[in-house]
Order: C-alpha cells, then structure tokens, then sequence
C-alpha cells in the first residue's frame, strides 16, 4: 500500500515537542480507543448475564464500567467521524499561506507520467493537517483530468496517533481515484540512500533507497 509505514507519537507528547518520536503501531490507537473499552463492556455484559446471584454492589459496580465504557467508545466515535468527515474548507484551503509550500512538493513528471511526492520531513500532527494537504494533492491531480504512476518520498516524515484515521483514508482515497501505480522511496535532497536513517526512526519507510530507483521501477510497472 502507498501510504502505509508510519512513525507517531506518544499522545502524552505536546503538539510542539521536539523529543525524538517513537515508532509504535496503529494498533495501539484501536486498543485504547476501541478494544479496550469493548472488551469491558462485553466483560461486564457477560458477568451480568452468568451470575444471576451477583450481589447487589457487585452488580452495580459491573454496570458502571460498562457505563464507563460506553462513554469512551462514545467519545472514540466522535474523534473518528471529525477525522475521517469533516468537511474541507475550500476558501480557507485557498487563502492557507501553507498551500503555497504543498504545492512545491508535489512535481508532475509528464514525460514520465509520474506524479512525484515529496513527504520528506513532514510531520502530519492532526487530521487538519492531512486535509490541507490532500486537499491541495487532490486538486491538481484533478486539473490535469488523468491518471498518474505515484511516488512518495517519505524520508523521515512522521504522523501523529490523532492524524492517522485522516491519514489513511486520504492516502486509499488517492490510490483509488488517482494511482496506475505507486512506489515509495526515501531519498535526501542529494538522491542518497537513508535506509540507516530510516531504520533509526524504528520503520522501514520506503522499498526504495534512492529517487532514481524509484522511479526507474514504476515506469517499468506500466499502466
């Protein structure tokens, strides 16, 4: 998958904390927020259900981490839908001084035709943050009314736990409507391989050590 590997951090971190940021899985994200609480929900639903003689402060006490559950399920589910739902904003995207800065990453190679996506040291700390920057993908992928063979320079880029719901869905959304093909590679601004780098940063961020190599291969992949 194109969008695939990713480095977060720890939701104790502040949004401007420059510590180093550790790799972990998505998983852990859908653990707290989900696995967990449903799993206690179904705990005490169960006991509930097998102890009919549960005395009375037992019972109570199963109802209320039930409860409890059911209330941060409740508030996952509302994280969820303003990640994955909330409506782009196509004036504000416009007048974003920052637009201007996604627009230079993304390089159409007609000759090629690839699209060429610098993500290189970009961290994506909120879902905001994805949608201002797909937003500016999507609409000059839908200017030139084509597809096209997608590669991805993800040197050193990060994404935070709140701003991977948004993350993902962009990035299958861009697959989906946009990709014939698509490599990733972690190239420096000198098209040197960082695979030690990337291996500091606790995942392998790309297949490809080099933009050249990248390249060479998806335009051999056809489409």
């Amino acid at each position: 998958m194109l969008f695939a590997a990713l480095a977060v951090r720890p939701s104790s971190m502040a949004p401007n904390d420059t510590a180093d940021v550790s790799s972990v899985a998505v998983s852990t994200t859908l653990e707290d927020d989900f696995v967990s609480p449903l799993t206690a929900v179904r705990g005490s639903l169960e006991m509930l259900r097998d102890t009919p003689d549960l005395a009375d402060a037992d019972r109570d006490r199963f109802i209320d981490i039930a409860l409890r559950a059911c209330g941060r399920l409740e508030q996952a589910v509302g994280v969820l839908a303003a990640t994955v739902y909330a409506p782009s904003d196509t004036d504000t995207a416009e007048a974003d001084p920052a637009r201007r800065a996604f627009l230079a990453r993304i390089d159409f190679l007609d000759e090629l035709q690839v699209l060429d996506l610098d993500f290189s040291d970009y961290l994506f700390d909120n879902s905001q943050a994805v949608h201002s920057f797909f937003d500016a993908i999507d609409a000059e992928i839908e200017q030139t009314g084509r597809k096209w063979r997608i590669a991805v320079n993800f040197r050193n880029y990060k994404i935070w736990p709140e701003a991977w719901v948004a993350y993902a869905h962009r990035g299958k959304w861009v697959n989906t409507l946009y990709a014939l093909a698509s490599v990733r590679y972690a190239a420096t601004d000198g098209n040197q391989p960082v695979q030690d780098a990337a291996k500091r940063n606790g995942f392998d961020s790309a297949p490809f050590p080099s933009r050249d190599t990248a390249l060479a291969h998806i335009v051999e992949l056809g489409g």
